[in-house]
């Protein structure tokens, strides 16, 4: 018998390693320097790097709550 729930745990997994991936990327831009300190929040790389980070996630927060409330 399936569960009804292991797409959304599936997805919810999918979800965390997203932001994982995120903050690791953003470690790794800043041990390499590709951000630097005095303008961090106003960098234009900094602002590409929100600019892909924080829509993907947002949508795929969407998409959760989209298929748990399907689910109900």
């Amino acid at each position: 018998m399936e569960c009804k729930y292991e797409d959304f745990i599936i997805h919810f997994i999918g979800l965390i390693g997203i932001i994982f991936f995120w903050m690791v990327m953003y470690k790794l831009c800043e041990k390499l320097k590709y951000f630097s300190e005095d303008d961090l929040f106003f960098n234009s790389k900094t602002l590409s790097f929100y600019c892909l980070c924080v829509p993907i996630t947002i949508v795929y927060i969407i998409a959760l709550i989209l298929e748990f409330i399907e689910l109900q």
